[in-house]
Formats: structure tokens, sequence, C-alpha cells
């Protein structure tokens, strides 16, 4: 099994308190182009327009990783098909800190380590 989801869980474990929860009941108080604060890796935020009135408004995907999530995902599945340390990636997409990526690389590393896979028979 590839730990995505458990990388997932230790991250929003690692934030306990800090992670901000979204609520889309709030979204409507938003005027566009502003957004919500999100820390999460899960969860897009997307201005968009109403095809049959036209109007503006805030799209929340709440299934599909955001860009640093999609990042830590690369590092979980390239360590796991590959056989490498995820913490060798010298890849840091653009607009992220090099110290960001790092955590991602370490975390997806614990998440591989720490996940209970099923033994082969």
């Amino acid at each position: 099994m590839i730990p995505v989801g458990y990388a997932v869980q230790l991250y929003r474990k690692d934030l306990g308190k800090e992670l901000i929860k979204l609520d889309p009941a709030q979204f409507d108080s938003f005027k566009k182009p502003a957004k919500p604060k999100n820390n999460d890796v899960v969860a897009n935020l997307s201005w968009q327009k109403n095809p049959k009135t036209g109007k503006d408004f805030l799209r929340f995907d709440a299934i599909h990783m955001n860009p640093e999530g999609r990042y830590l995902q690369a590092c979980v599945w390239f360590a796991l098909l590959y056989g490498k340390d995820p913490e060798t990636i010298k890849y840091v997409p653009a607009g992220m800190s090099k110290d960001r990526a790092e955590y991602f690389r370490k975390l997806a590393k614990r998440a591989i380590e720490g996940f209970p896979q099923v033994a082969k028979k």
C-alpha cells in the first residue's frame, strides 16, 4: 500500500490545533479575489463563474490535494515506486521554500517507515 493518506494524517497531527478547518458556510462572506486561509495539504479553493447566473462563487474542492499536498504525495510515491529515500529528492516546486519541501520529504519518509504494511506470503 502507498501510505499517502497516512502522510496526510501525520501532517495534520503535526499541525495540531494550528490546522485551519475550512467552513464552506462562511465562503459567501468572501469577495473575489479573497480566499480563506488554508494550511492543510488537502482542499483547493478557486473562484469560478456560475454558468447560469454569471455570478462569481468560491469553489471548494475538499477531496483533492492542493500543490503542497501533491508534492507530499509525489514524495511518497517516488520513494515506494523506486525504492529510494524521499530525502534524496532535489526538486522543489516553484513557490515552495526549500525548508517546506525538506519538511514534506521528511514527512514522506516518516509515513513510509511508520505505516504497517501487509506482510507478503
